[in-house]
């Protein structure tokens, strides 16, 4: 594996999208996008500032050693936050912006993970822990039944637009999402973190005792004995749907599935039936699934990390390395695509994609921490 080589694409790609002022600029977003660096999805399908996508550009400018490109795309999303704590869908370079839903909650993790590969300084840590510590509150106030998590207003705030997960009759607001869940538990452990090394200790107890309060739930009510596998469950039906995703694994790598749940999930990772080895964004076995189309069967690199990293997390590391092997066959020889066709093993979409780069940047972390060997 030239691991070499696909971290200098990576830094190339990611750097490629800083979004340079042009005449497509509109006034709306005008101060958004030239006081400071913003990294674009995909220039120019993907042209502007998305929500979770900064998070992950965030971890990116940290591992190729850019402090100051971290910072701003925190900074961008907190002028994009609500007074009420939420952090919206997206800015356009046009100037139109999408407000009526968020992104997954990641935001926490991406902090605490930018800032253990590059330290961020307390002080922004102090500047930025209230702007976090209030879209912490926005989801427990408006995501949360006193139970568990649930997405909202429309299935582009889960990021997988066209899942399966949410096809008829599961709409999305009836249901306890795996990966909201297992996100939120990891922002939880995250802010907890955060508070800690800021010196806010009774903010960090506040936050341990959510993580484990939700820990439970998620083992108790988000785990199929049927389907052996971490699953949607449609409050309605009193069902689970029955749709396995990558973010069945979430609870793996946000570390809070029980040891036996993993050990199950571990069983059909290593299922070609299910997901090995180019963890699709919908299991092989579904009906639904499309290896060419968005996410209904293609392999996108955030999610495809965050089961990989999950199984490692518990030990799997010879079944996470072949999978990161594998994955990374494809970056090396084709370069960071939108997403990849996991019959063909192509890439697909748009090429020179942001996040891409990022995930293909922490999967080659992930590999040599694994053991993996370089060609």
């Amino acid at each position: 594996m030239q691991t070499k080589k696909i971290m200098e694409k990576a830094k190339k790609v990611l750097y490629n999208n800083i979004y340079v002022e042009d005449d497509k600029l509109g006034v709306a977003n005008r101060v958004l996008f030239t006081t400071r660096r913003v990294i674009v999805p995909s220039n120019p399908y993907y042209y502007g500032f998305w929500n979770w996508d900064g998070a992950f550009h965030m971890i990116g400018a940290a591992i190729h050693g850019d402090r100051e490109l971290a910072r701003d795309q925190a900074e961008t999303m907190f002028a994009l936050q609500f007074g009420d704590g939420m952090f919206i869908d997206c800015a356009r370079v046009d100037g139109s912006r999408v407000a009526d839903f968020s992104k997954p909650p990641v935001w926490p993790w991406a902090f605490v993970t930018a800032d253990t590969i590059l330290p961020l300084g307390d002080d922004f840590l102090v500047y930025s822990y209230p702007k976090l510590d209030a879209n912490m509150k926005w989801w427990e106030r408006e995501r949360f039944d006193g139970t568990l998590f649930s997405y909202k207003v429309h299935p582009y705030e889960s990021g997988m637009d066209d899942s399966p997960r949410f096809d008829q009759p599961y709409d999305i607001d009836h249901l306890w999402a795996v990966d909201a869940n297992g996100f939120m538990y990891s922002a939880y452990e995250s802010m907890a973190l955060l508070a800690k090394k800021i010196g806010r200790t009774d903010e960090e107890r506040e936050y341990l005792r959510k993580a484990k309060n939700l820990k439970k739930n998620i083992n108790e009510l988000l785990f199929s004995e049927e389907l052996g596998a971490f699953c949607d469950f449609d409050k309605r039906s009193n069902k689970f749907t029955g749709h396995l995703s990558p973010m069945s694994f979430v609870p793996l790598f946000a570390n809070c599935a029980d040891k036996d749940k993993a050990e199950s999930m571990e069983k059909i990772a290593a299922s070609s039936e299910y997901f090995f080895d180019g963890m699709p964004t919908i299991a092989y076995n579904n009906p639904c699934f499309d290896e060419k189309l968005f996410w209904r069967g293609p392999c996108w690199l955030n999610t495809a990390y965050f089961a990989v990293k999950g199984l490692a997390n518990y030990g799997y590391d010879t079944l996470a390395l072949n999978y990161c092997e594998h994955i990374l066959s494809w970056v090396d020889n084709q370069g960071f695509w939108e997403y990849y066709d996991t019959k063909k093993n192509r890439g697909i979409g748009q090429k020179d994609f942001a996040w891409s780069s990022v995930f293909g940047a922490l999967f080659v972390q992930l590999f040599k921490e694994l053991g993996g060997t370089e060609e």
